[in-house]
């Protein structure tokens, strides 16, 4: 039977959930099953693997932005949000606690603390049968993984099934 306290850490891993990638290096991402679920080349480019329940690849997106300074963040957003290629993504910007690198694969306002993709309070949880809704502010057309612990101390985070693409504002999971 899940507990309440499996949900009190959530971790949300966006489509492009890794560290600014330089254009010698190559950086993967597996999901807790061992699946490759994400490859970074440098210089924007980025390709992303979903599987279906029973570990087939069900979709390959292949993405390339125009990253001329290697941070890993579109030329044009930073234009937008900061007028200029200076910031690295490594600072924040709008002290919201979300790097400007994750606020731009968060698809969230680099320089407005109150645009920060977050948790909000678990609901509709029912004990008995098993199932718990969990909800998150979110960006309309961007995709989310909601993962758990079944323990705190658990050293391994363990995907919940299927993806949620965000149609709203705050979107939500039952499990």
């Amino acid at each position: 039977m899940k507990t309440l306290d499996r949900w009190l850490s959530v971790s949300f891993v966006i489509a492009f959930s890794f560290a600014a990638v330089h254009a010698d290096t190559v950086i993967y991402n597996y999901d807790s099953g061992g699946r490759l679920t994400a490859a970074g080349f440098g210089a924007g480019k980025f390709i992303n693997y979903t599987y279906d329940t029973a570990g087939n690849i069900t979709r390959k997106i292949f993405t390339v932005i125009n990253d001329s300074d290697n941070d890993g963040m579109d030329n044009a957003w930073e234009n937008t949000y900061f007028h200029s290629l200076t910031r690295d993504g490594a600072g924040d910007f709008d002290n919201d606690g979300m790097s400007d690198f994750d606020e731009f694969l968060a698809g969230t306002l680099p320089n407005n603390g109150g645009s920060l993709l977050s948790f909000l309070t678990p609901g509709g949880a029912d004990l008995n049968s098993d199932l718990i809704t969990i909800s998150w502010t979110s960006v309309p057309g961007k995709t989310y993984r909601l993962q758990y612990k079944s323990s705190l101390n658990d050293l391994q985070w363990t995907d919940t099934s299927g993806d949620v693409v965000a149609t709203g504002a705050t979107t939500s999971k039952t499990d």
